[in-house]
């Protein structure tokens, strides 16, 4: 089982979302299950007989966590992915290695490479054709985005494959 971990955003961003998936449809991206959202973790793969346990302790983690504030930096095309990039919140930054921490702590799970050096942003395109990630950041760099917003929401995924597209939100956690 492959375990996704994220600030579920959608409700903020329902415009941007809509063009997300317009844009999608038009250029031919496989079109993800998941809300827009920020990782706080990359996703990771368990054991079968381990996941409960795993996602009982992620619970917990978030059990007393408060809302707060995310600040918007601007929508930026890196490489493959065509992202919202967030301006530095230390609480996130925080969240983020308290987690991975936790994680590699109990179970072992080794943070991957983007966790050491993560940079916070809400993915709205990805793909190995770099064609594609020029067109739809075209399309979609001028988008009017708001300046902040709450992390409120908790979105816990899984996915048996843990390709893009196989991630289903399983739980959302809300935040105090």
């Amino acid at each position: 089982m492959h375990i996704f971990i994220g600030i579920d955003v959608d409700e903020y961003f329902v415009q941007l979302g809509k063009e997300v998936k317009k844009i999608n449809r038009l250029l031919g991206f496989r079109d993800s299950t998941l809300p827009l959202h920020i990782s706080l973790k990359y996703v990771f793969p368990i054991d079968d007989d381990k996941c409960s346990c795993v996602l009982e302790d992620v619970r917990s983690f978030f059990h007393n966590k408060k809302q707060f504030l995310i600040e918007a930096n601007k929508i930026e095309n890196v490489g493959n992915i065509v992202w919202l990039r967030l301006k530095n919140n230390d609480l996130i930054d925080n969240i983020h290695m308290e987690l991975v921490t936790l994680l590699k702590d109990k179970y072992n799970i080794i943070p991957h490479a983007y966790d050491n050096d993560y940079i916070f942003h809400i993915t709205l395109f990805m793909d190995d054709d770099k064609e594609l990630i020029d067109k739809s950041y075209q399309m979609i760099k001028d988008f009017k985005i708001p300046n902040t917003f709450q992390a409120k929401k908790i979105a816990i995924g899984l996915s048996r494959e843990g390709k893009v597209g196989t991630y289903y939100v399983t739980e959302e956690l809300s935040l105090r």
